[in-house]
């Protein structure tokens, strides 16, 4: 069984995309767990749906909540951790993690590194680019700047 671990804060598309692809046995053997930092819908789903999921408060500069953090990931035995909320991981955690932490962002990085949510393609379009699209890298200890796996232009 594969073990991915959505980071998310809000609605969760991606996670939900992952989860029907299971449902349609489209993708199989992968068991899904939820961890936010807060009740939001991708929480919501998760619980309608009978998913693993972890409300945790969690800050790079409290030692406390790295630890907890820290701890909780280990102990899900994670074969990938699939980032979307907008926190910076601790350097330790992605230390640890690395190789199996990605992050997915609305840029074409390294254009518009650091905006999360929506702000990098409203950034796009105030900028005129002729290109915006995802990319989903790496997640290492400097924001937005690990290697790039895939990248979309439209």
């Amino acid at each position: 069984m594969y073990h991915l671990i959505f980071l998310v804060n809000g609605n969760g598309g991606n996670f939900k995309f992952i989860h029907q692809t299971i449902k349609l046995n489209i993708l199989k053997n992968i068991k899904i767990t939820i961890l936010a930092t807060q009740r939001c819908t991708a929480i919501d789903y998760s619980k309608n749906q009978n998913i693993d999921h972890y409300i945790l408060d969690y800050s790079r500069f409290d030692d406390n909540l790295k630890k907890n953090f820290f701890s909780l990931l280990k102990s899900l035995q994670p074969d990938l951790i699939i980032t979307t909320w907008n926190k910076i991981i601790d350097e330790e955690t992605v230390n640890y993690f690395y190789g199996k932490m990605i992050n997915l962002h609305y840029s074409l990085l390294p254009s518009f590194a650091g905006l999360t949510g929506i702000k990098p393609i409203q950034e796009a379009y105030h900028c005129r680019c002729k290109f915006i699209g995802p990319t989903c890298h790496f997640v290492d200890k400097e924001v937005d700047s690990g290697k790039i796996i895939a990248q979309a232009a439209f």
